[in-house]
């Protein structure tokens, strides 16, 4: 990457226009970066002095905001002295009055509010709800809602998928027994259909090759079989066990299954060492390894398990000799 080095025209330049114009214009006029003009500018030591003025605070000012900090909020304070919101709150920073999360009002400041809330109720400009007047505490507004989230519900106007039915969003009480959508989404009318679905869809699993791209010691093992001429079938479902699954190769002429394990995945103990050397999965994946062989030698399979440091070392005479004996 090349760089290129400022020039005396463009240093000019950037002197005399630094005041009037932005760091962005300068940079899509020169040509360069806007973190070359920035930096550039900090080098030289130019201040950009702009048409703005900044407002000082007058002591009448301070006055107010360390008279009331402690009771009104930061906007109330910025209205009555006609300042922003973040200026109040940059000045409360500085003087060392800033309240963070945490701050608790006194008790006169709580009476204060109390009865500025009272005097808008009565003014009408805000509306105060109690447990009498709630309308949401109300027995006829919840059956009301209730019966028309049900009609909706059955209508098809709101959908299972469409994210309204999302745990939490709606009270399990808004809707009659057995007809909770995300309760399995069972009902007495579409259990049937569901069930189809879910049939449909293990079998789709079956069918889908995992995972996507073959590891490097399947791929070994697979070039010594195209070599030897032998038929095999790579990731093919096996259904007759109770934990069906895709084993890596099947020969079927000879009803044999070739496993590639990983020494890392599948927790080799020549490796490890020990069994408590182990985490969680390792020890999880080494237990379903042993009940599914258990099970295929069982249904006939011949089961010959391969650890990836030995398929690492092995030659075509090695896997020769171990697979057909």
């Amino acid at each position: 990457m090349s760089y290129k080095h400022w020039t005396n025209e463009e240093i000019e330049f950037l002197k005399n226009n630094h005041k009037s114009t932005t760091l962005k214009q300068i940079s899509k006029k020169l040509g360069k970066p806007y973190m070359s003009v920035v930096n550039k500018s900090h080098r030289l030591k130019l201040k950009k002095y702009l048409n703005y003025k900044q407002k000082l605070w007058t002591d009448l000012e301070i006055n107010t905001l360390l008279k009331f900090y402690k009771d009104l909020g930061y906007k109330e304070i910025g209205k009555m002295i006609n300042r922003s919101k973040a200026s109040v709150q940059g000045k409360a920073r500085m003087l060392k009055i800033f309240r963070g999360y945490g701050y608790k009002r006194s008790e006169e400041c709580i009476k204060n509010l109390k009865e500025r809330n009272y005097r808008m109720v009565k003014e009408g400009k805000i509306k105060w709800f109690t447990k009498d007047n709630n309308p949401m505490n109300n027995k006829e507004t919840k059956e009301k809602m209730r019966k028309k989230i049900i009609e909706m519900y059955a209508s098809g106007k709101m959908k299972i998928n469409s994210g309204t039915f999302k745990k939490g969003n709606i009270p399990i009480k808004h809707f009659e027994k057995g007809n909770i959508p995300h309760n399995k989404y069972k009902t007495k009318d579409n259990y049937e259909p569901l069930k189809r679905v879910s049939k449909k869809l293990k079998e789709a699993r079956k069918k889908r090759v995992f995972p996507i791209k073959d590891t490097k010691i399947e791929v070994k093992i697979q070039n010594f079989l195209k070599e030897l001429k032998i038929d095999f079938i790579p990731h093919k479902y096996v259904s007759e066990i109770k934990y069906g699954y895709q084993c890596d190769i099947l020969i079927p002429s000879i009803n044999l299954v070739i496993e590639c394990d990983g020494d890392y995945w599948h927790g080799n103990l020549h490796v490890y060492k020990d069994w408590n050397n182990l985490n969680q999965k390792q020890k999880i994946s080494k237990i379903l390894d042993y009940e599914r062989t258990n099970q295929l030698e069982e249904k006939g399979y011949n089961v010959i398990r391969l650890w990836e440091s030995e398929i690492k070392q092995m030659n075509i005479n090695d896997f020769q000799n171990k697979v057909i004996k």
